[in-house]
């Protein structure tokens, strides 16, 4: 059975690209993640107040005015993880969402990404902790983790591709704008109940931030973002060669050669959008994606 445009541009957008000189954004995330989790782990087992001295060092205090003594922690608390669990989830939920993400949306808005999730998310829960009357439930907690950083871009990739299905723990099928809601409202349930509610401001303070991220391209990119997101789900045969080669119906060569040339323009394009992001395409390129998108509608 001869393959549709649209399964070619799900293959495109799945199979590993060429490789590249650079790390990409989510290993480079991973990595240092991973590295900073096992230096601590080494210096606990060496001098276990050694470790614990290092976490009290890097984490973000919640105390009113504590932080103003530690202002880095505002930056490295979203690299630090005090158990391997804790790491684990956050690295996974990096790996699925943040390269699909870098495909979307490209690679170079990841880290910018993440850092802002970590920062919007030590802001809104430092504001919370300094109102009057809130600083008891605060006084005594510490903020660790990327878990903020990791909601922004779950929360980006959700509202990019809502319809778009993965496998939860490899076994149960769930379209992604319902995890996104599972996970925010498993964030408001919990501060309803005052279960860790530094850690679970921060998660929401992240969601915001992908939230906003998607708000901030204008209408007609994420439009055209949203459609090209779409295509992944679409495994149906068009007439987009016919529409894009005139009048005549095409014979079976040459329907060939044009699906081959159009899914060779489409790598390009894709390629493209993953180096250097979608504002970096030309109006030729925004318009093959728009009729591409059109003609699968």
């Amino acid at each position: 059975m001869r393959g549709s445009p649209s399964s070619a541009l799900g293959k495109a957008l799945l199979r590993p690209r060429k490789p590249a000189a650079q790390v990409s954004p989510v290993a480079f995330l991973a990595i240092v993640n991973i590295a900073i989790f096992v230096l601590l782990q080494v210096a606990d087992r060496l001098h276990p107040l050694t470790g614990s001295q290092w976490l009290q060092f890097l984490g973000l205090p919640l105390a009113p005015l504590q932080v103003f003594t530690k202002p880095w922690t505002m930056l490295t608390y979203m690299f630090v993880h005090s158990d391997f669990f804790h790491l684990i989830f956050n690295l996974i939920g990096l790996g699925i969402f943040g390269f699909w993400l870098s495909q979307t949306a490209g690679r170079l808005i990841l880290v910018p990404l993440y850092l802002l999730g970590g920062l919007c998310g030590a802001v809104l829960t430092l504001t919370v902790a300094h109102i009057p009357g809130a600083e008891t439930l605060f006084r005594h907690e510490m903020l660790l983790g990327a878990t903020p950083c990791v909601m922004a871009i779950v929360l980006a990739s959700v509202l990019f591709m809502p319809d778009h299905i993965i496998h939860l723990y490899l076994l149960f099928p769930v379209k992604m704008k319902y995890l996104g809601l599972g996970l925010v409202a498993v964030d408001l349930i919990s501060l309803l109940f005052l279960h860790n509610p530094g850690g679970h401001l921060s998660h929401l303070g992240g969601a915001a931030v992908g939230w906003l991220f998607i708000r901030s391209f204008p209408r007609r990119e994420r439009r055209r973002l949203m459609s090209l997101s779409d295509l992944l789900k679409h495994s149906g045969v068009t007439d987009f060669d016919r529409i894009m080669a005139g009048k005549r119906p095409l014979n079976d060569e040459e329907q060939n050669t044009l699906r081959i040339s159009r899914e060779e323009q489409l790598d390009r394009i894709l390629d493209k959008i993953n180096r250097e992001g979608l504002h970096s395409l030309t109006n030729a390129e925004k318009k093959f994606l728009d009729d591409y998108s059109r003609s699968l509608q």
